[in-house]
């Protein structure tokens, strides 16, 4: 076709390079073709003889057609989907008309300017840019780019100036006039100083808390301009949410969970296969029987917005997730909405229930009376209605959300008053041990004494408990007056560990929620690893087995080897069995330094590993999420006893199989039998003071699964680094909060502009990580060299001999030698081309059936100088799987442990077909990577040899204890959970140590000039 429609010899070249911008001769264009492949966008080849078409159906039929837009963006396709979504009334303007119609419902007064504006050409004859278009993609590359403010008005100056015709803006803040008009914003309230009211509604026209008394201005006499102490900014939820409906890039995927997900009863890939969701629409059958409406979750956290530890403060942003979309979509950062963010700089602790008071009242609104909502899609009007699954947290912050204290001796919100907990005097803390109970009825270590704690243990599981059952144990709290300002008073024993009745209550359907608050995976897992490297390598300030914990043992009476023993005039501390000593340690450390991951399945943990001294620090929480799972079972396999080793690897393998992206019923209910059996396997082994609450948590997280579906749409991973970014938004300090929330409104407003722009990268249409494409270097390398030696050679042909003429042209396109290449979105690099870098992606994996292979019981391991296949050094791609190596610490010498890996993105999602918008999804690092199945169910191992094994180490010398520890004497004990304030405000320093007061209030400025 290109050769017939080609005038001359030159014709644009429609590669991935090229993108139809450069003319080259044709057989360059070929070439290009074969190396490199075509532009996928390109599908209507118009530049290469196809005739341009277009279907006139994919335009309004309640709306009159207007003249197709000459421009490359649709900003009159965007300006059309928010006239209908947000003013369904109102006709639109034909082109031409410089004034709108007159209409009922209001709207901003600036959109009838975007109108024009749309339709209105750049500068005079521009074909490519309208005024619109060129302002939205100038600032979608600032925020992809991340320019200053300052830089983007230089930009701006240097444009005027050299194009005066150009309609161009003046500055940067004249440029986000739009944004208003294009119905983006949000709302400031004031709260009171000691959180006690938000002065909203009834309460907006005060001046003092009706409660504590504190003014609510900062300058309450001055004849300037007041001041309010705090302001909370509110982003409404109802237009956020007619927004996904508003483009039908995101209106047909809303729908996704019902219309398009295949039916599986034993296997759960989203939130949809939970038994919480189901027995929801079971419950809310009015409510299910629109696809359409949105099941949300709630995440909030908080963080220093000045990253500088020295400045204490604290910043809450309250964040929603719609989980009607598809699992390649649900979690990506474009789609949360912000809807509260909370001042600091403290935490607000339980007082957070005075914040959602505006975000409750219009989740109320949604649920009973909807909001008209127009369907991109269908082009049709409906009621949208949504509802709250569940709160995303960690520990602490599941204590204010929920109203159940997540300290004490009931720490335990899933056990609730039923928790097993023991105060350990010298510790100066509770543990959480007695998992006996979650055993068997005829399990035979119920009647171990010896082992345990010196009891029998033949309780019950604690029952699990229902909304209506927890709405019963809160009609025992009375009221509760918000507020930091109050004292403290004693609570009474039938509260169990309420503080107060959560807001969420006031939800209607909140009781009947199968899993109200979620336990976060991720910080459990940190807080595990933790406990447990820190108690091996013996780390002071991390160790679980410290002499305290061993004075405690001497309280109890158990693990008598382990007690503190005389020794002369001093008192020494047997080692135990679980510590490593010294060269075991230096190997531990070796070994871990000597680990490479492949590119991008998790960051470099050596940086954490200091080899003198052997120490080890700064693990992030995805360093331990890693450890636990991959590292852990393989580098204790040569160092520690096999029953210890054994605990601590189904221990790392229940993590394992619990994170998978796609879970198996059936291995969800194993886990759930599992875990008892793993956990106390480690009382036998690790003192009390190993087990703290969250340690115990572990064992109600089946459960969860069980009821709210994969971890990944549950934990904190993505909110965290969704909350990173917002640190980078801060550039004026001394306004942080306002920066957030402009720089949130403006990125916001630029995601849902980008979906209408073309021919730029937006975030749903970035390349992926690994871009299966032939770079071409070959062509490139070396020209120089190829110059000189041709011209040499046309010149002198008796000076160039054929091989350094061959040299010279370089390899043949068709027999090119690479040492790396990317294949199905992985990337694959040769041994040698690894040799000096810090990961490691020569791994390939061909299924076989050989010798050289030794399969344990959780890990196999091969042995590297068996090599088969000598005469065919290579497969085909789609035989191959990447899979990386890890020492065999037990077997040593040149076996190797094999661990497996999938492809990033990837997702075991047997669905039909959803539409052209689906496949456009945005390519983002995912927080985990691991096999999209299930591994089959490792049953647990009970065996009985561990009962007599010893607990300590003869092969080691004793420790001596110094004096000073010994003469170190318990702190009475203080329940630190028996009080509470008048208020309902619990010492928020647990949770934040570095809070200090902040009186200097909001000032006047608006948060426009908090971005200058």
């Amino acid at each position: 076709m290109a050769h017939v429609h080609a005038t001359t010899n030159n014709i644009r070249c429609p590669c991935r390079t090229c993108h139809n911008n450069f003319f080259h001769p044709i057989d360059l264009v070929e070439r290009h073709l074969f190396t490199i492949g075509i532009d996928e966008n390109y599908t209507e080849w118009i530049f290469h003889g196809e005739e341009e078409s277009w279907d006139a159906n994919e335009f309004d039929d309640d709306v009159n057609e207007v003249q197709r837009d000459e421009y490359v963006d649709d900003m009159d396709e965007m300006l059309d989907d928010i006239r209908l979504g947000s003013f369904p009334n109102v006709e639109p303007i034909e082109p031409g008309t410089s004034e709108g119609p007159t209409y009922e419902e209001p709207r901003p007064k600036n959109f009838d300017q975007l109108l024009e504006d749309a339709r209105r050409p750049l500068y005079p004859g521009c074909a490519n840019f309208s005024k619109l278009s060129f302002i939205v993609k100038l600032l979608h590359i600032r925020t992809i780019g991340g320019w200053t403010v300052k830089s983007f008005d230089m930009l701006l100056k240097l444009l005027k100036d050299s194009f005066p015709d150009a309609l161009l803006p003046d500055s940067y803040r004249e440029s986000r006039r739009m944004e208003p008009a294009l119905g983006f914003g949000y709302m400031k309230i004031d709260v009171c100083p000691n959180d006690c009211i938000l002065y909203w509604k009834e309460n907006a026209d005060k001046h003092d808390c009706p409660k504590c008394g504190m003014s609510r201005w900062v300058t309450p006499t001055t004849k300037q301009k007041k001041i309010p102490h705090k302001v909370l900014r509110y982003f409404p939820l109802k237009p956020r949410l007619k927004r996904l409906f508003m483009s039908k890039k995101t209106a047909v995927s809303m729908r996704w969970h019902k219309e398009h997900r295949v039916e599986d009863s034993n296997v759960m890939r989203h939130p949809r296969d939970s038994v919480g969701w189901k027995e929801f629409d079971q419950e809310h059958i009015s409510f299910a029987s629109d696809a359409r409406n949105v099941r949300l979750g709630l995440a909030s956290d908080g963080f220093n917005p000045f990253n500088n530890m020295s400045k204490p403060s604290s910043v809450w942003p309250v964040i929603l997730v719609p989980y009607n979309l598809p699992p390649w979509l649900c979690m990506k950062d474009h789609f949360f909405m912000m809807s509260l963010l909370i001042p600091g700089p403290k935490a607000p602790g339980n007082e957070i229930d005075v914040y959602l008071w505006p975000l409750i009242d219009e989740l109320v609104d949604l649920w009973e009376n909807g909001v008209d909502t127009y369907d991109a899609s269908t082009k049709q009007m409906f009621q949208l209605h949504a509802a709250l699954l569940w709160t995303i947290n960690d520990f602490p912050a599941y204590g204010n959300l929920s109203g159940w204290s997540t300290k004490g001796k009931l720490a335990c919100p899933t056990c609730n008053g039923d928790t097993d907990s023991l105060w350990l005097k010298y510790g100066r803390k509770h543990c959480y041990m007695g998992h006996r109970r979650f055993l068997s009825p005829e399990h035979s270590w119920r009647r171990k004494k010896t082992n345990f704690n010196g009891n029998n243990d033949h309780r019950m599981p604690p029952c699990e408990l229902s909304g209506h059952d927890v709405l019963d144990q809160l009609n025992n709290v009375g009221d509760i007056l918000f507020g930091k300002g109050g004292r403290k008073r004693k609570r009474r024993p039938d509260e169990l560990n309420w503080t107060k009745t959560s807001i969420f209550f006031q939800l209607p359907y909140w009781s009947t929620l199968k899993l109200r608050h979620n336990l976060d995976v991720m910080h459990i897992e940190k807080n595990i690893c933790d406990n447990v490297l820190g108690t091996l390598m013996s780390i002071p300030g991390k160790t679980k087995d410290s002499v305290n914990a061993r004075k405690d043992l001497m309280i109890l009476g158990i693990k008598k080897e382990l007690h503190l023993q005389e020794h002369g005039q001093r008192l020494v501390m047997p080692p135990a069995c679980y510590t490593l000593q010294g060269d075991e340690r230096k190997g531990f450390f070796e070994w871990l330094q000597a680990v490479k991951f492949p590119d991008g399945f998790a960051g470099n943990i050596t940086r954490c590993v200091t080899l003198n001294g052997c120490k080890i620090s700064g693990m992030k929480s995805h360093d331990c999420h890693i450890f636990l799972q991959r590292l852990l079972p393989v580098a204790i396999a040569g160092y520690l006893r096999p029953d210890i080793r054994l605990a601590l690897t189904e221990l790392s393998i229940f993590f394992r199989q619990l994170c998978t992206r796609t879970l198996s019923i059936d291995v969800l209910n194993r886990l759930e039998i599992d875990i008892p059996i793993i956990l106390c396997k480690l009382e036998m082994i690790l003192p009390p003071a190993f087990f703290d609450v969250m340690m115990h948590l572990a064992i109600h997280l089946p459960r969860e699964a069980l009821y709210g579906g994969p971890v990944q749409y549950r934990w904190m991973y993505p909110f965290e680094r969704y909350l990173g970014k917002f640190k980078h938004y801060v550039r004026n300090k001394a306004r942080a909060k306002g920066s957030i929330a402009e720089a949130y409104i403006h990125t916001e407003c630029l995601s849902f502009c980008s979906m209408y722009l073309h021919d730029v990268e937006t975030r749903f249409d970035r390349e992926e990580r690994n871009v299966d494409v032939c770079e071409g270097r070959q062509q490139c390398e070396f020209s120089i060299f190829t110059q000189k030696i041709r011209q040499l050679r046309n010149s002198s042909p008796e000076e160039v001999s054929d091989d350094l003429y061959a040299l010279a042209c370089g390899p043949d396109p068709w027999v090119s030698s690479y040492t790396g290449c990317i294949m199905n979105g992985t990337r694959f690099h040769t041994a040698q081309r690894e040799e000096h870098r810090l990961t490691q992606n020569s791994g390939v994996l061909v299924p076989g059936d050989h010798q050289g292979v030794r399969v344990g019981n959780h890990f196999t391991s091969v042995d590297s100088t068996r090599k088969s296949y000598k005469e065919e050094p290579f497969v085909l791609a789609c035989q191959a799987s990447q899979v990386f190596y890890l020492k065999d610490t037990s077997l040593g010498r040149n076996w190797l442990v094999v661990q497996k890996v999938t492809t990033r993105n990837v997702y075991d999602i047997p669905s039909t077909t959803v539409g052209d918008e689906d496949e456009d999804h945005l390519i983002e690092d995912e927080a985990y990577q691991d096999e999209e199945f299930s591994p089959p169910a490792h049953f647990v191992m009970e065996d009985d040899t561990c009962l007599d094994m010893p607990l300590h180490r003869n092969d080691i010398d004793p420790i001596l204890v110094d004096d000073i520890v010994i003469l170190d004497h318990p702190d009475p004990r203080v329940e630190e959970d028996e009080f509470l304030s008048n208020y309902s405000s619990e010492d928020d320093s647990d949770w934040n140590s570095d809070n200090t007061a902040d009186s200097s209030g909001e000032d006047g400025h608006s948060d426009h000039e908090n971005l200058l």
